[in-house]
C-alpha cells in the first residue's frame, strides 16, 4: 500500500521521472545497482527485507543516490541511516512531497568544487602563488640584509 502511495507521488512530481518500480527491498537494490537512480522514494515496511535493512548496501552500490524512507515508526530513527536523504512518516503526504522538492532542489544546485591550488593547468593560479612566495623571500631577505648591516 505504501509502495503505491510512493509511486504515486513520484508519478505526479513535476521534476521526476520514474525509471523503476520493485515490490521490495531486495528488488530495490537490483534497480539501483542497474539504473543508478539519482533518487529512491522506499517503503520501510517492504515485504521480507526492511528497507532498512539495504540503505548501507544501496549507498555502497550507488552513492549517488539519495533515498527518501517512509516509516510507520518515528522518522528520526532512520535520519542517519547511510543514503538516506529524508526519513518521512508514511501517512505525511506533504512530508513526502516536500522532501522530493527539498531534493530536487538540492540536485539542481549547481555543484562547486574547491579549488586545486596545486593544478598545473590554471596559470594564473601557479602565477599568483608563486608571486606570494617570492614576495615572502624577497623581504625575508630584506630583513636580514638590514639586520646584518
Amino acid at each position: 500500500m505504501a509502495a503505491a502511495h510512493l509511486r504515486r507521488q513520484l508519478i505526479a512530481h513535476p521534476r521526476f521521472d520514474l525509471v523503476a518500480t520493485a515490490h521490495n527491498a531486495v528488488q530495490t537494490l537490483y534497480a539501483v545497482e542497474e539504473t543508478h537512480a539519482s533518487v529512491v522514494l522506499m517503503a520501510d515496511d517492504s515485504p521480507g527485507l526492511r528497507g532498512r535493512e539495504v540503505l548501507a548496501d544501496i549507498a555502497e552500490a550507488s552513492p549517488e543516490t539519495y533515498v527518501i524512507i517512509t516509516t510507520a515508526g518515528d522518522p528520526a530513527a532512520l535520519s542517519n541511516e547511510p543514503a538516506v536523504a529524508s526519513a518521512v512518516h508514511q501517512h505525511d503526504v506533504y512530508g513526502i512531497y516536500a522532501a522530493l522538492d527539498q531534493l530536487a532542489d538540492f540536485l539542481e544546485m549547481p555543484k562547486v568544487d574547491a579549488p586545486n591550488r596545486r593544478a598545473s593547468s590554471d596559470r594564473r593560479m601557479h602565477q599568483d602563488w608563486t608571486k606570494v612566495f617570492a614576495e615572502r623571500r624577497e623581504s625575508t631577505r630584506r630583513s636580514d640584509r638590514i639586520a646584518a648591516g
